[in-house]
């Protein structure tokens, strides 16, 4: 629980502290004398947004210290170019810091710490139940530029809600220009729209196109058809041609020889054939003997007679 709240150099704030009582406080007070300030110091110390429009003029910095209950400050500060978080701790000199979390991002531990998040409904919606925001630009849409002038010249948080403005009238500026190219568009297209006008006309067009083309396809089938005959034709006159001239050469032939018996001559010719191969093989033994080595000479064998004679006979006697 928050027990303190310091603002310094926060908007209408130069220097304010409250001494924050347990349970329910309530702040009250004239118009334009920093109450919303106070809440919007709280959503600044939940939320880290990214405005630097909370700086007081003339100020390098607006400072948020919350003190807890348990003695631990968390300090919000808002530099022109970024914000960073500081965290005392009781006995400890050198406050924990945390920068250059980017916009919108608050430290785990300073969540912890502070217990100001969203709550989450059924469906998880997020639902700020801590902090309300007073204000809103729309309030000033329908009324006069004297009156809304007025209200930022008096206000304390004039600085909030131009910047608020500002990013309406952005917006604003964007739709109208979105509204231009949508119109510019829309024309584009009725013009495309009435090119089409002749759709109609052409698709008649197209249809007598497409018999005339049907036409053209079977007149060309027939003409292919035609040629084939007329080559069919021109092939046939050739041959008929050849053939009659083919006749006529051989009209102007003499008549062949007649023929005589041939079985004397055919005769003749068998045993010119024999006498052929006869030939051939005795030249073959012919060839085949002189390759042979002579025989010995035979000597006389009447001594060989005798002594074969005589050993026979002395066989004889030795038995």
């Amino acid at each position: 629980m928050i027990v303190r709240l310091a603002l310094t150099d926060f908007m209408a704030h130069e220097g304010t502290v409250f001494d924050l009582a347990s349970g329910l406080n309530v702040l009250t007070g004239p118009n334009n004398t920093g109450k919303s300030a106070v809440v919007e110091a709280l959503r600044c110390l939940s939320e880290n947004p990214p405005p630097k429009h909370v700086i007081r003029h003339g100020a390098a910095e607006a400072r948020v210290e919350a003190t807890l209950e348990d003695g631990v400050t968390v300090t919000w500060v808002r530099r022109a170019k970024y914000a960073l978080y500081e965290v005392r701790r009781p006995g400890v000199e050198e406050p924990e810091t945390y920068a250059k979390m980017g916009k919108g991002v608050v430290p785990e531990e300073v969540q912890r710490l502070l217990r100001l998040g969203p709550v989450r409904l059924d469906g998880d919606v997020p639902v700020d139940v801590h902090i309300g925001n007073q204000r809103e630009p729309v309030f000033l849409l329908n009324d006069s530029g004297t009156k809304v002038a007025g209200f930022f010249a008096a206000s304390t948080e004039a600085a909030h809600l131009i910047a608020m403005q500002a990013r309406l009238t952005k917006r604003v500026s964007k739709t109208k220009t979105e509204k231009k190219r949508l119109e510019k568009t829309l024309a584009a297209t009725a013009k495309s729209l009435g090119r089409l006008a002749a759709l109609p006309e052409l698709e008649l067009r197209l249809e007598a196109a497409a018999d005339r083309e049907a036409v053209l396809a079977a007149g060309e089938a027939a003409s292919a058809r035609l040629e084939q005959h007329l080559a069919a034709r021109q092939a046939a006159t050739g041959r008929i041609e050849t053939l009659a001239h083919t006749a006529k050469t051989l009209a102007r032939l003499a008549a062949p020889p007649g023929l005589v018996p041939t079985a004397a001559l055919a005769e003749g010719v068998a045993r010119q054939q024999e006498l052929s191969r006869r030939v051939v093989r005795a030249a073959g033994r012919e060839r085949a003997l002189a390759r042979l080595i002579p025989p010995p000479l035979l000597t006389d064998t009447a001594a060989l007679a005798a002594r074969l004679d005589a050993l026979r006979r002395a066989g004889a006697a030795a038995t």
